[in-house]
């Protein structure tokens, strides 16, 4: 599963292609059949002079292909393969070097494909339905069908001469001897078949006997069955190449193994065991005839052969916990590929050293074989493994070009012991328990090749678990169901590797006291519904199991917060479950479909060990789920709390009180109220002035948890303060025209202040009540009022002889003339000259009598005087010598003014 993960982060799909740093070369052409016909579909592969995939591509409809980045400067390939359905034979054009750059033309033209057909029965004439495997001597070609009902046939082949081999379909059962046609057990045996081109050749029967048996069991390093064990002849009697390569047998739960239909011949027969046993392959010659029954073959195992390896790329070694690389180790005889590894044959086991520092590699049986480091997509240089017994072995494996490799003959990896003793809640041993020592590699926990079972006290011993910081598994055994497997920590046992505590290994030192007490899981069924209706099979429904709060994430397929989930697919229901570790849980049903998840509402449970539990999911959003937990009816509602505030509306603006107010709390649980417990929930009564006070609730119960549930308060009844900007003061007098303009802010400091506005103000004559209206965010307004009088306006009357209001009065420059005017307060004539505030001459336009230019003071510093013999105000202007055009002169009192034209001369 890690290799592939490995090449699906790496991006690998589809045909194993290699790409060369320095490919810049390319093949086009175009493919026909036998009558020059284009040919669409067919593949095109390039192999380069490893015969790794360097390119590929299909033909479109008119027959061209093209690939390009081809590695130059070195033997290529060319492999065209046509459809299978097609009547041609694949054809491979050999010896092609490109140059740089080059672009090659290469036409491929097929021909027809000859065709062998037959029929296969066993010795009674029962047809037979299985394989027929065919192999051509001098090339190594290799082809097949399938048998069904005795009959096969096998197209596209190319002249030569082929041999055929014909097996049941039967399985491990199959009685009956693979055999080729001739009646031989061997290729040397079998009758040649000669093909020409485009042949059709008939008659080729095969008539298949009844196989040699061998029975016997498998033996672990102290003579006991060698649990999980497998037996197989990895090289049997069939063509080079063939899907026939080898046969398993059938091993039972006391690892005894049988092998049945075995043709005529000498074989060997190798047990594996799981690699955390530490039991390193062993091999049994035997030699059968047909119709042969042999019992009593069995095979002994030992202890393997352990090693350590480090793989680099640029940068020296990489870090276990990353999944950039590891090393591969296989049979000299494989051949090494990103995709298979070993190819056919089996992957030596890697395991994440617990020291921390490269791999451990094991348990391997004594002999030779091949390490390479993987990393990304690309091997790097073989190394030479040799595995002796007894000793160990150090490997340093480079990426591809990151250097050689190299493993030594070194001493076996550095062990010590564990040891303790397992219990249930009871106290009492429990026997039988499988422990396991593991190391963690980033997020996930790999075995290592060690392993013990406890005996009737619950005593147990890990023999020869590597140095380093390793983590202690409990697995439930089979006599004890109902019980919950663990990981050690030192309080307590836990159950995810994530929260195990590490134990420290020390070479050639016993570690004891690593006990564990294993609780006896809750047990139940789920029954999911859809409608109302309880569903019997389900196609993916899924219910999980997260530890409350957390609920489950579809989308990371963990419960929130990234904690691993107890989830259970569920392909027959209702769905029996035992060991759910005592804890409080949301339970919750899932469905996946190609429209994505879709999920059933939660419902908490809490479970204790042995508890028993019976729950009903809807799938669908809007159900309700139920459970029953040692048959009382689970509570599945939490606790409801109603708040309550007095008044219940706020009485002022913007969501303040003006009033006295006071909160109140009703919390409820009907289902259990026992298990009621509330925090905060406190009564309150707001009678001051405050910007937010709150009062909290929170409940759980056995039906969950609810809030906390907030009530706020914020109350302002006191009315904001007035500030007056400018404007009449109280009490004043001002003459028409001076009346200043008023301005008002509110202040408030409780709500904020929401604005002033200034009414009843006048410039006109008489008595005025001028208010100012304050309001702050809650609603509270002030008003503030002033009193002032605007006096009556003079009236002036004039301008007198010699000068004529009534028309453009004409002067020279130089010219003296006498202004005369009067002033009344009313009726009164007002003598006094301080009324007159200015006597001025403007020059204007005489077209638009608009100014241009500044004012100049008539009286020129001389006081105003009044002429008590004419009774009238008398000043004497002087016209500038120089002025030319037109001048107006004003005279001016408070609230009004009057003005004369003249026009200089």
């Amino acid at each position: 599963m890690a290799v592939v993960l490995l090449l699906a982060m790496a991006g690998i799909v589809g045909a194993p292609i290699r790409v060369e740093a320095l490919s810049d070369g390319s093949i086009s052409g175009t493919v026909t059949g036998a009558q020059g016909e284009p040919l669409q579909g067919v593949f095109i592969t390039v192999f380069d002079e490893l015969d790794v995939g360097v390119g590929q591509a299909a033909t479109d409809a008119t027959g061209h292909f093209s690939i390009s980045q081809l590695p130059t400067n070195q033997l290529l390939r060319l492999s065209a393969v046509p459809d299978f359905f097609s009547p041609y034979q694949t054809t491979s054009i050999t010896g092609v070097v490109l140059g740089p750059a080059e672009s090659r033309v290469i036409d491929v033209q097929f021909s027809l494909g000859a065709s062998i057909s037959g029929h296969v029965t066993t010795a009674d004439g029962t047809p037979v339905t299985g394989r027929v495997a065919l192999y051509e001597i001098n090339t190594g070609a290799q082809n097949g069908a399938g048998v069904f009902g005795g009959n096969f046939a096998v197209s596209n082949l190319t002249p030569g001469t082929w041999v055929a081999y014909a097996s049941s379909g039967q399985g491990f059962g199959d009685p009956y001897a693979p055999e080729y046609f001739g009646g031989g057990y061997t290729v040397a045996d079998a009758t040649p078949i000669v093909v020409a081109e485009g042949a059709q050749v008939t008659g080729i029967d095969i008539t298949l006997d009844l196989g040699a048996s061998v029975s016997g069991q498998v033996l672990d390093d102290h003579g006991r069955p060698a649990l999980n064990a497998d037996v197989q002849i990895p090289a049997f009697n069939g063509p080079p190449g063939s899907s026939v390569l080898q046969r398993f047998a059938t091993v039972g739960a006391d690892s005894r193994y049988t092998f049945v239909g075995l043709p005529p011949g000498s074989f060997e027969l190798v047990a594996t065991a799981d690699p955390v046993t530490g039991l390193g392959a062993a091999r049994v010659p035997v030699a059968v005839g047909l119709g042969d029954a042999i019992t009593g073959v069995d095979i002994a195992m030992e202890r393997g052969v352990f090693g350590t390896a480090q793989v680099l790329d640029a940068n020296g070694p990489l870090p276990v916990g990353s999944f950039s690389g590891f090393p591969v180790v296989c049979d000299p005889a494989a051949s090494f590929d990103p995709f298979e590894l070993c190819g056919a044959f089996p992957t030596a086991n890697h395991t994440p050293n617990p020291a921390g520092t490269g791999w451990i590699i094991g348990p391997l049986s004594p002999g030779d074989y091949t390490a390479r480091g993987l990393v990304g997509n690309s091997f790097g240089q073989p190394a030479a493994l040799h595995a002796i017994a007894g000793s160990g072995f150090s490997c340093t494996l480079p990426g591809d070009g990151f250097g050689p490799a190299e493993c030594v003959a070194s001493a076996a990896p550095a062990a010590g012991s564990v040891s303790g003793r397992v219990v249930g809640d009871d106290g009492l041993g429990i026997e039988g328990v499988e422990v396991r020592a593991s190391v963690m590699r980033g997020f996930n926990a790999s075995s290592l090749p060690t392993r013990a079972f406890t005996d009737a006290n619950g005593d147990y011993t890990l023999p020869d678990v590597f140095v380093g910081a390793v983590r202690i598994q409990f697995l439930t055994p089979a006599t004890r169901p109902d019980l919950q497997s663990a990981w050690w920590s030192a309080a307590s046992v836990v159950s995810s590797a994530q929260a195990a505590a590490d134990v420290t290994v020390v070479d050639g030192a016993a570690t004891t006291g690593i006990d564990a007490t294993l609780s006896s899981g809750a047990f139940g069924h789920i029954t999911l519904t859809r409608n109302g209706a309880p569903l019997t099979v389900g196609s993916g429904l899924t219910a999980t199991f997260c530890p409350a709060p957390a609920v489950y994430v579809p989308t990371t397929f963990n419960c929130s917060g990234g904690i691993p989930a107890l989830t259970v697919g569920i392909n027959s229901l209702p769905l029996p479950l035992a060991q759910v570790p005592p804890g409080i849980y949301n339970l919750q049903s899932f469905e996946f479909s190609f429209l994505g998840p879709v999920s059933g509402a939660p419902i908490r449970l809490q479970l204790a060990g042995r508890d028993e539990f019976d729950c009903t999911l809807p799938v669908e959003p809007a159900g309700t789920p139920t459970c029953t937990v040692n048959g009382v009816p689970l509570d599945s509602t939490p606790p409801v709390i109603d708040g309550q505030l007095t008044p219940s509306v706020p009485d002022g603006d913007n969501f303040w009180w003006r009033s006295d107010v006071t909160a109140h709390w009703n919390v409820s649980e009907p289902e259990s109220p026992a298990s009621l417990v509330t925090d905060g929930c406190q009564d309150l009564s707001v009678t001051g002035d405050t910007t937010g006070t709150q009062t909290l609730c929170s409940a759980t119960s056995d039906g969950g948890s609810s809030g906390p549930v907030q009530l706020f308060v914020r109350r302002d009844a006191t009315p904001p303060s007035v500030l007056w900007v400018d404007g009449p003061a109280d009490g004043q007098t001002y003459p028409v025209g001076q009346v200043p303009s008023p301005l008002c802010f509110a202040q408030d400091a409780t709500s904020g202040a929401n604005g002033c506005v200034v009414t009843g103000w006048s410039d006109q004559p008489g008595t005025h009540s001028l208010s100012a209206t304050a309001r702050d965010m809650a609603g509270n307004t002030t008003v503030d009022t002033r009193t002032y009088t605007v006096s009556t306006p003079y009236i002036l009357k004039g301008f007198y002889a010699p000068v004529r209001m009534e028309a453009v009065n004409n002067v020279s420059g130089g010219a003296e003339v006498e202004l005369r005017f009067e002033v009344f307060n009313g009726t009164t004539e007002v003598r006094d000259p301080a009324v007159v505030r200015s006597v001025t001459a403007t020059p204007v336009s005489c077209a638009t009598g608009a100014s241009t230019g500044p004012s100049t003071d008539v009286l020129g510093g001389r006081a105003l005087r009044y002429d008590t013999r004419k009774g009238v105000f008398s000043a004497e202007w002087k016209v500038p010598k120089r002025a030319r055009g037109c001048i107006d002169v004003t005279v001016t009192v408070d609230g009004t003014s009057l003005t004369a034209h003249f026009r200089v001369r």
